[in-house]
């Protein structure tokens, strides 16, 4: 193949391919966003600092979660489990029967992400 010439259509071919890989490269470079994770290990209560915020979770129930410290204007979501906004920055995560399994994980502003896990685990 290296002694074929190079036709009209090869030509084509490899700038069509080539287009296509700058594209792909460009749109995961646009797209990217540095994702921090922080595990928050203990039994009862642990502390993580996201943005030089001191947020505390405390485990009140078996699967049941009490984050305190969250600012009012930041967005706080989870794949499983539900969240409850309380009083005063304070929010509920409560996973069901079902989810048991899984690791209880909060997302904060799209880009942090805190994995809680007991000692047990």
């Amino acid at each position: 193949m290296a002694a074929e010439k190079l036709t009209k259509q090869r030509l084509i071919q490899i700038v069509f391919m080539l287009t296509i890989l700058i594209i792909a490269f460009v749109w995961r470079t646009v797209t990217y966003t540095n994702e921090t994770i922080l595990d928050c290990k203990g039994e009862v209560v642990c502390s993580v600092t996201v943005s030089s915020h001191t947020l505390t979770i405390s485990k009140i129930a078996m699967s049941t979660y009490e984050i305190d410290g969250i600012p009012s204007q930041w967005e706080i979501t989870s794949e499983v489990g539900e969240l409850s906004h309380l009083d005063g920055g304070k929010w509920k995560f409560a996973l069901d029967v079902s989810q048991m399994e899984q690791k209880p994980t909060i997302l904060i502003n799209g880009n942090t992400r805190i994995n809680m896990t007991s000692g047990q685990q």
